[in-house]
């Protein structure tokens, strides 16, 4: 048992293998003199532990999306026995709170790769609970598709942790003893963030960039702390015999150091400064504060991306510009060039504007001269959108004017039921006075007022659209597409791996989700109350939407909408994915409208709850009212 928890400042004789790149070298700086916030590395021994008690089977990675996620649940679900809860116990009350759970392993931090932001840090921790979810957290993040792509599929799914005292900055960041965009090892970076290093490493703060010429260093007046700083840093990459890259912060006259890795990126040689977001070579480079967005692309659309790409499906195109390599900019001409749309997303991170590409030059000079990674996109007018899927050898086809916040905030979509040969099979033909666009001031979806039409789509598009849906079956099955059209033109936009087989029943009845469920009705009349939680809630079902379910603040909510004493039928307009928050304490949901193939009609199938559209509901029923939901039939008692 003494065997899962070490102190960070003992573990000497234990190789890099079995502590993790971050613990091993925290190691050495603690055993060197440098200053290192107080911590303990549970082992990998823990985790192995605790998968086996759990019985939980880690099987060898997949060939397909979301292969992880039965595995990621399994491992949040599972619990300590009380003897290594004991042992868990001491540890944390051993340090000063609050304290941070860090992961450690052999693969990130090392030579050949780092994982940069791969791997999860779960901060500011005052209760033992939230110690015990950090842990599981940071095991989940080892079940990464991203980490597959970078290091391969055959790896060692156990890491180490380090749980450590949190260290609350005056300032930090992030340092490089070569800089990581232009390969010139003469020079120190140093980036600054009154946040500390995770500010600078996210992307989501503002930093100021230092550079030093090591060759002009001891002529050179350098104001503390970054005096002591450069020179650790030079200590400290005459010890790893490389350039390195390091996260620390300053408080209370202290410098402490939280990271020390090697920079992977000088590795490679960049030969051009624009490369597609799919080209393997992207990872190899330091994208700077693109680096989180690109590593969310690498779960599911990088790959899905090539795929198409082989396949000759329509996508909006997406590249990186190393725009500090290009000097003087000349490779933005052949950006414009690449682009086909008029408008294009410009983004470094930490700013995203739409403008006219001819412009392009002009807006980096003035709005990203301090940028040194861009990501530049097509910005595809969204004249209607929609979602399709391959059902017993037909299409389903749902679409709405404008983009794709129109359903999801409920908008009846207009519906085809059509064969592999594009003959309409059925037709529900919807009309349109209002749809969303994406207002280029703000680069916000916003909803306007439009002439009311009926929508529909040509015998061509239907075409496309069904080419589409049966060369992504191909490989990943009967998934949902999500996809975006501009007059003729057809592009995938996004795809969504739903667990749960829709029936033909489904296709021509009100039914979202099938099932038989009885209780009493609750009235939600205002489901916006969710909204702020947007960004965390996930169609998969992982340890985001877990954490979101235990703050006090989704309780109270909850408490305000539903009598736990009773079973609940809950009567929104819509289904709007947020009220996935709910689904745990309702027996079912009726509607007024929405999509058969939306994000919270998926995850309703997936968990068995009953779902109906009733387009007269709201005069039909009061709160209270004894109900049942039998398939798509909705009796009142």
């Amino acid at each position: 048992m003494m065997g899962f928890v070490r102190s960070l400042r003992d573990c000497i004789y234990y190789d890099e293998n079995y502590l993790g790149g971050k613990a091993y070298w925290l190691n050495i700086l603690i055993n060197r003199g440098y200053t290192v916030p107080k911590g303990y590395v549970l082992t990998k021994e823990l985790y192995e532990d605790y998968v086996i008690n759990n019985n939980i089977t880690i099987e060898e990675s997949r060939d397909e999306l979301f292969q992880y996620d039965e595995i990621r649940e399994k491992i949040y679900n599972g619990h300590f026995n009380e003897e290594v809860l004991n042992v868990l116990y001491d540890t944390y009350e051993k340090l000063k709170k609050p304290i941070i759970v860090r992961s450690s392993s052999s693969i990130e931090d090392n030579e050949l790769s780092s994982c940069a932001g791969l791997y999860k840090s779960i901060g500011d921790i005052y209760q033992f609970n939230k110690f015990i979810d950090a842990i599981k957290l940071c095991w989940i993040s080892s079940f990464n598709d991203m980490i597959d792509v970078i290091v391969g599929k055959r790896r060692d799914y156990a890491i180490s942790l380090i749980v450590q005292e949190q260290i609350i900055p005056e300032f930090g960041g992030v340092a490089f003893t070569a800089n990581p965009v232009t390969m010139d090892e003469r020079e120190i970076v140093i980036e600054v963030s009154k946040d500390g290093s995770k500010e600078v490493v996210s992307g989501s703060g503002f930093c100021e960039c230092k550079i030093f010429n090591k060759l002009e260093i001891c002529s050179e007046s350098i104001d503390y702390p970054f005096d002591e700083l450069i020179k650790s840093l030079l200590d400290i990459e005459i010890l790893r015999e490389k350039p390195i890259d390091v996260e620390w912060v300053y408080t209370m006259g202290t410098l402490y150091f939280l990271q020390v890795r090697p920079i992977t990126t000088l590795s490679a040689v960049m030969e051009k400064n624009i490369f597609e977001t799919e080209d393997a070579m992207v990872t190899k480079f330091n994208l700077q504060n693109c680096t989180s967005m690109h590593s969310r692309w690498l779960e599911k659309k990088i790959p899905v991306r090539k795929y198409c790409k082989e396949n000759n499906i329509n996508l909006q195109r997406f590249i990186y510009y190393f725009s500090s390599n290009d000097k003087y900019h000349n490779d933005v001409d052949n950006i414009i060039f690449y682009m086909r749309s008029n408008i294009i997303e410009v983004v470094d991170g930490k700013k995203n504007m739409l403008i006219d590409k001819q412009y392009l030059k002009e807006i980096i000079n003035k709005e990203y001269k301090d940028s040194q990674v861009l990501r530049i996109g097509e910005s595809i007018s969204t004249e209607y959108c929609g979602f399709s899927t391959y059902l017993d050898g037909k299409i389903y086809i749902e679409t709405v004017k404008g983009g794709f916040t129109g359903l999801y905030e409920g908008f009846n979509p207009t519906k085809y039921i059509v064969d592999l040969n594009g003959s309409i099979i059925s037709e529900t033909i919807e009309e349109f006075e209002q749809e969303y666009f994406l207002n280029p001031n703000d680069g916000k979806w916003q909803v306007r007022d439009i002439e009311k039409n009926p929508l529909t789509i040509s015998k061509e598009v239907i075409q496309k659209i069904i080419n589409m849906t049966a060369i992504i079956k191909k490989k990943y099955g009967e998934v949902r597409l999500e996809w975006i059209g501009n007059k003729e033109d057809i592009y995938l936009f996004d795809l969504t791996v739903e667990k749960t087989k829709i029936g033909n029943t489904y296709l021509s009845s009100n039914i979202l989700s099938s099932g038989i469920a009885k209780g009493k009705v609750k009235i939600l009349n205002d489901i916006s109350v969710f909204d702020k939680y947007i960004q965390e809630v996930s169609i998969r079902m992982g340890h985001k939407l877990s954490e979101m379910k235990k703050s006090d603040e989704i309780k109270e909510i909850k408490k305000k909408i539903i009598n736990e004493r009773t079973d609940t039928i809950l009567v929104c307009e819509y289904p709007k994915e947020t009220l996935v928050t709910l689904i745990e304490h309702v027996e079912g949901f009726v509607f007024r409208r929405g999509s058969l193939l939306c994000h919270l009609s998926i995850i309703l199938r997936e968990k068995g709850k009953p779902a109906i559209i009733d387009q007269d509901i709201f005069d039909r029923i009061n709160d209270g009212d004894e109900v049942m939901i039998n398939n798509g039939e909705f009796i009142v008692f």
